[in-house]
């Protein structure tokens, strides 16, 4: 049986991960005979005005998104996990929700990250900490000055030279195995007020058995029925869109698309 898609609801453009432009990516749908495509890069909105241009000039929906990255500290799971959220496009013109949701997507990357790693290396590992192994507190400060785009690597090349630590102490700080590691993404907790202010939100989990996150057996089950094509939530906009397929349509970063749509 031959399958054809005419919509893929999930893609990154270079906003975030994406190897085309938000126009280049709707280009793209079009080409593949696409009638829907989906922008959900990874913790920001950027993209989404010239996509939805875009969308208009070729005429070609444009499903506006993001997908969240939401991060777990568990005694089963230290890890981050990726949330979908389409949005409807009246909310979207929402000022007040657009500041909203950028305030609390940036705080799982970018300075906010490195803040949430700084604190919980100093909780554990600090002066003060549960087991002191730094003479003196680490500092934001200190690591962002080593780069505008911060990853872990500055953060061992500043308890190295501004610490003493050697590789093995380091490992035991930042590694993924430290009881101070904090995952990329925002604490769901963070995630809470925007979904109960804005409702309309329509969410589903990006990768519903990715990585090692010990899914319940009910959930377990659930997601297998998604792998295999169960109901999605027929709100996506405006009721549009009823089940999905994991598959690669060839548009950039996608990972799954509405298999038909009513109406």
């Amino acid at each position: 049986m031959s399958l054809s898609y005419i919509a893929d609801l999930h893609n990154h453009t270079t906003a975030s991960d994406g190897e085309y432009s938000p126009t280049e990516l709707v280009q793209a749908g079009k080409a593949l005979g696409l009638e829907a495509i989906g922008v959900t890069d990874h913790d920001t909105l950027n993209g989404l005005d010239e996509a939805l241009a875009a969308g208009e000039a070729l005429g070609i929906q444009v499903v506006p998104g993001v997908e969240v990255s939401l991060r777990f500290r568990r005694p089963y799971f230290t890890g981050t996990l990726h949330y979908l959220l389409y949005i409807p496009y009246n909310l979207l013109q929402d000022a007040d929700f657009r500041q909203m949701a950028t305030e609390i997507f940036s705080q799982g990357r970018g300075g906010g990250l490195v803040r949430a790693r700084v604190e919980a290396i100093n909780a554990e590992f600090g002066p003060n900490g549960n087991q002191p192994l730094l003479k003196q507190a680490l500092t934001a400060e200190e690591i962002e000055a080593l780069a505008d785009n911060v990853s872990r690597r500055h953060f061992a090349v500043a308890l190295k030279e501004n610490h003493g630590l050697d590789k093995e102490q380091v490992n035991r700080l930042i590694g993924n195995d430290s009881v101070a590691y904090v995952p990329s993404g925002i604490d769901p907790k963070q995630l809470t007020p925007l979904l109960k202010r804005y409702p309309q939100l329509v969410r589903i989990f990006a990768h519903p058995a990715a990585g090692s996150f010990p899914w319940p057996k009910p959930l377990q089950r659930g997601a297998a029925a998604y792998r295999d094509g169960g109901n999605f939530d027929a709100r996506i906009f405006g009721r549009g869109f009823a089940g999905v397929r994991w598959f690669g349509s060839g548009v950039s970063g996608s990972c799954a698309g509405a298999s038909h749509v009513d109406g």
